[in-house]
């Protein structure tokens, strides 16, 4: 399944399309054939999205949604550009392979803003590997383990006290 977008529905107003990855694919064919006629009732739009009151959802509360939810996900009230920022620094980062990506994700033409995230991406990498060789060669050197709480059992999964 393609989903086509029209230039006013994209931040960069071209038009889009893209195939529904299959890990999604299940769960968009579940809301279309049952959720969102629920939601429509009687009414009929051609919104993908409907309200609970049946109407089309509009961008704003889409976005209204989506920083509620990335708010409770993250504890950190974001918008969604930078939403998008820290996607794609995180894909330049932990999945240096995939930096193609970066200009989707953030609704780029160019990919100069790409490169900029693979860049300081390679710099963060560098900075890790100069903290982790000071480490190995001047013990004491690196983050001091925090205190123990008397209330925090000790626990095989809990990296800060083993």
């Amino acid at each position: 399944m393609n989903i086509l977008l029209f230039p006013e529905d994209t931040k960069a107003k071209r038009a889009e399309s893209f195939r529904v990855p299959e890990e999604l694919l299940p769960y968009l064919l579940r809301y279309l054939k049952e959720i969102r006629p629920r939601l429509l009732g009687r009414r009929q739009h051609e919104g993908l999205w409907a309200s609970c009151k049946g109407c089309p959802l509009t961008a704003g509360r889409i976005y209204d949604i989506a920083r509620a939810h990335i708010t409770a996900k993250f504890g950190k009230a974001m918008g969604l550009h930078d939403f998008r920022r820290a996607a794609a620094t995180f894909t330049a980062t932990d999945a240096p392979e995939l930096i193609g990506l970066v200009p989707g994700i953030l609704q780029h033409a160019s990919p100069d803003v790409a490169e900029q995230h693979y860049n300081l991406a390679r710099s963060v990498e560098a900075s890790r590997r100069f903290a982790g060789h000071i480490a190995k060669t001047r013990p004491g050197c690196g983050r001091p383990k925090p205190e123990r709480r008397a209330d925090h059992a000790r626990c095989d999964l809990c990296p800060i006290f083993n």
